[in-house]
């Protein structure tokens, strides 16, 4: 998008070029892109963009979308452009100190949902590398309020517990955020361990998509094998549970055998869960 003298830049001009841009830069979802940009610099809904189709923008507003373009043509994810992830129909504010929320966690949440419906005990819940707080703001908006007793998410980020903050404000749940390293600091025992922990192993790193390189790399790879915090959790886990307690993981499909064999003989109950791909995504069971 030049910047032309006199020219009169209107929405569906912005969505034609758009389009074209981002389709040239190789980004996913081009018309959609300059859609949702478009959207968030008019405070706009995608209905309205086509109501005012015709509308001119302000040289302001062009600069900013100069800008915007500019960032997502170099694979900054629309999210952290935006400021705001979708997550189980709530919206999250995310940045670059927190990992982008994805739909393949909503899995792990739907577990955890339905475990505490069908049990009647009050839980005792801790998430374990909150970042955005996603997962347990969840679980605090969704679950029934009688069947929780707390609910706290811990991350080694001061800057991700402060954004989990600021997500727990705008999604009006009481729930208690701190910072903590699990590998130095003592947690109190739960009844319910959830976690999507780091597990890519550095290597992996190296193949993905572009995007990837823009987020936090603490909350993508333990710099280690992938299996770093599962391995502490199996070796951790009558201190971090109570007696009868369950355990809910994020796993990384290649892991799923090995991350079963660390807690075969720890649990009374045992269960693998696949994603929309078919690929083990959830491993969750109850501890002896």
């Amino acid at each position: 998008m030049a910047k032309e003298i006199g020219k009169i830049w209107t929405v569906l001009d912005i969505i034609h070029w758009g389009k074209e841009y981002f389709e040239n830069k190789g980004i996913d979802s081009p018309r959609l892109t300059i859609e949702l940009l478009l959207c968030h610099i008019l405070h706009i809904s995608r209905v309205q963009l086509y109501v005012m189709y015709d509308r001119p923008l302000t040289e302001p507003e062009l600069a900013i979308l100069r800008e915007y373009c500019g960032r997502r043509a170099k694979r900054e994810p629309l999210q952290y452009i935006l400021g705001i992830s979708h997550f189980y129909g709530l919206e999250f504010r995310v940045n670059n100190n927190v990992l982008i929320p994805r739909p393949e966690t909503e899995i792990l949440v739907d577990t955890v949902l339905q475990f505490i419906q069908l049990h009647n005990q009050k839980q005792k819940i801790i998430d374990i590398g909150t970042g955005s707080g996603c997962i347990p703001i969840t679980i605090a908006s969704k679950a029934s309020p009688d069947k929780i007793e707390s609910i706290s998410g811990i991350d080694i980020s001061a800057e991700a517990i402060s954004i989990a903050k600021l997500n727990a404000e705008s999604n009006t749940v009481r729930i208690n955020l701190f910072q903590a390293d699990i590998f130095k600091d003592s947690i109190d025992k739960s009844t319910m361990l959830i976690s999507n922990p780091p597990y890519m192993a550095p290597e992996e790193m190296i193949d993905k998509q572009p995007e990837l390189s823009f987020e936090p790399q603490i909350a993508l790879t333990d710099n280690e094998n992938g299996l770093k915090f599962y391995t502490y959790f199996a070796k951790n886990i009558h201190s971090l549970l109570c007696e009868g307690g369950a355990y809910f993981f994020e796993i990384h499909a290649d892991h799923a055998d090995s991350i079963k064999s660390m807690f075969q003989e720890l649990s009374s109950e045992l269960y693998v869960l696949k994603d929309l791909s078919g690929l083990d995504r959830v491993i969750w069971g109850r501890i002896y």
